[in-house]
């Protein structure tokens, strides 16, 4: 995944490969991740992709704009809370993302004070996460490593 900013504006190229056959998704002139999110939601071969580790960075950057406020969302955190468990789910197949997904998760309920939901992610994260391995890996999948 090539991701570039320009004047504000996100060029997202998604590329997956599968037997011979190079998917190429180009988004252009995305205006928040949020978009590119649901452009890949809708994309009619999304769902032939095996390697959806491309989308990861995606959730991230959507969960942190929701975080943030830059993206409106009710009082639950519905949007956040389903976009972090659906994160979770997929990034089971690689640890690092796996791990990047529960700090995610962990944050968030506690956050909206679902504390032992938290924890529990928490100490699933600290189970998962390896500190020779993964703030490498994390910083060139995030453009940071939050360990």
């Amino acid at each position: 995944m090539r991701k570039c900013r320009c004047r504000g504006v996100y060029l997202v190229v998604l590329r997956h490969i599968s037997s011979h056959v190079v998917l190429f998704i180009s988004v252009l002139c995305v205006t928040t991740p949020i978009d590119a999110l649901k452009i890949f939601e809708n994309c009619p071969a999304a769902d032939k992709m095996k390697d959806i580790s491309l989308m990861f960075p995606i959730y991230n950057m959507v969960g942190l704009q929701l975080k943030g406020g830059v993206i409106d969302q009710d009082d639950e955190c519905s949007l956040e809370m389903e976009l972090a468990l659906r994160f979770c789910h997929e990034a089971q197949l690689q640890a690092y993302h796996y791990a990047r997904s529960l700090a995610n998760l962990a944050e968030m309920y506690g956050r909206v004070g679902v504390l032992d939901e938290a924890l529990k992610y928490f100490n699933i994260m600290k189970a998962v996460y390896m500190k020779q391995d993964h703030p490498k890996l994390l910083l060139d999948a995030y453009g940071k490593c939050r360990h």
